[in-house]
């Protein structure tokens, strides 16, 4: 060890400029592995935050133009041929088995429209602005309201709706438009102690059929915020029906304007499957917007490239590192050859020369990791990346630059001493 002591002492004395060219790469090498490693965990980090699994976006709006929407609804109410197009965008959407086409509405349906409004009024509220509004008017208007919800029947699929008794709608309950026939319905939680499966509700020109009660604290995540439906009633039709309509040409289709999008991969660009579909088709463009968490798209692709790009720049930089510290370790070793010569020659080991060498490059990477704490501390008032961390990635670059001056080492010997006439 005395040994290694005094060689190091050597060493720094005998090389002041080379040992502060290397003292001064090490620093700036400890810097940039600390800059590297923070910025590749602040964009891992913020990459699994963004595109989590939970984070993903499952829920999306449909949005069209004012243009596009005016001219699509001309199409439905005279079946034009770009109605039949829309048709076959449908169906190409609903036929990729990840998506799902629905639409969700709210009605309020006055307590005067029930015959037996003693039974339903538990599950009414009272609307105090609209009764303010006809107090103001000097008029008294019905101000007592049941929530209903109009939906697709794919509901319970898009928001993963549980039944305590009876089933969901299908594609049965429909076509409804038939006097004879009650309005399907299903009703929240809190109607399952007035209400059954099988019940009749009675309305003025209309009747509905209970034929499933949701699960407690059932919800859809919907218009941004999530809608609690212990107190719907949901239906597939707006109701009290209009029956004016011929039944035979009733086309339950032309009340379907879809307007949302569900997706239940998350690994799916909707926006980019939408495009593909309607511009095939020659339709309208939809533009898609999540309602629920982050939209999976080429940004994300993107975003996992610069993830992988910052670590290979960090490889890059680490190895320009290491071969510039290489280099003038090397250099120093070449000029100090004649002194591991004799050494060598005076019976101490290889081994405790290159332990010489290694401990002072160890106590040269102690030094350096003070610059690059202080540093952080001023800018971030701590250190965002693991001080063990940064010393084993520097020390590994340390390491693989000294490899050539282990080798020139091991050649050190005194027939190589008097050949080469070093002294």
């Amino acid at each position: 060890m005395r040994f290694c002591i005094n060689n190091l002492f050597r060493s720094v004395k005998g090389h002041p400029k080379e040992n502060a060219v290397i003292l001064l790469n090490m620093v700036l090498c400890t810097m940039t592995v600390f800059i590297l490693i923070q910025n590749y965990y602040f964009l891992k980090e913020h990459f699994d935050v963004v595109y989590g699994e939970d984070q993903i976006a499952q829920h999306y709006i449909i949005n069209m133009s004012d243009e596009d929407f005016q001219a699509m609804l001309s199409d439905i109410l005279n079946k034009s041929p770009m109605y039949y197009v829309g048709q076959k965008v449908n169906s190409e959407i609903a036929d990729n088995p990840h998506l799902e086409l629905y639409y969700l509405s709210k009605a309020e349906l006055e307590l005067s429209r029930f015959k037996d409004r003693e039974r339903m009024r538990p599950f009414s509220y009272f609307n105090e602005d609209l009764f303010n509004f006809g107090k103001s008017m000097g008029k008294e208007l019905e101000c007592d309201f049941v929530s209903t919800m109009i939906v697709t029947d794919n509901a319970d699929k898009v928001f993963n709706l549980k039944m305590s008794e009876g089933r969901f709608f299908d594609v049965g309950d429909r076509n409804t438009n038939d006097p004879d026939i009650a309005v399907p319905v299903i009703l929240g939680n809190d109607y399952a102690g007035s209400f059954k499966v099988g019940d009749i509700i009675e309305m003025t020109g209309d009747k509905a059929i209970v034929i499933g009660i949701l699960d407690d604290n059932m919800y859809m995540s919907a218009w941004g915020s999530v809608e609690y439906l212990d107190n719907q009633i949901m239906t597939l039709t707006y109701f009290p029906r209009d029956f004016n309509t011929d039944i035979d040409s009733y086309d339950y289709r032309k009340m379907e304007i879809f307007d949302s999008i569900y997706c239940d991969d998350t690994a799916i660009d909707v926006q980019k499957e939408i495009n593909r579909i309607t511009a095939e088709n020659g339709y309208y463009t939809y533009e898609v917007q999540p309602t629920d968490g982050v939209e999976i798209s080429e940004t994300k692709d993107v975003s996992a490239k610069n993830v992988a790009l910052i670590g290979l720049l960090a490889l890059i930089v680490c190895i320009v590192c290491m071969c510039s510290l290489s280099s003038v370790l090397y250099n120093r070793t070449v000029q100090d050859r004649a002194v591991f010569c004799i050494y060598m020659c005076c019976g101490i080991p290889l081994w405790k020369i290159n332990l010489s060498l290694i401990i002072e490059m160890v106590i040269f990477l102690g030094v350096s990791f003070f610059p690059t704490y202080a540093l952080s501390i001023k800018e971030y008032g701590e250190l965002l990346v693991p001080a063990w961390q940064i010393l084993v990635f520097s020390g590994i670059i340390v390491l693989v630059s000294m490899l050539p001056v282990f080798k020139i080492n091991r050649e050190n010997n005194l027939d190589m001493l008097i050949r080469d006439k070093i002294i």
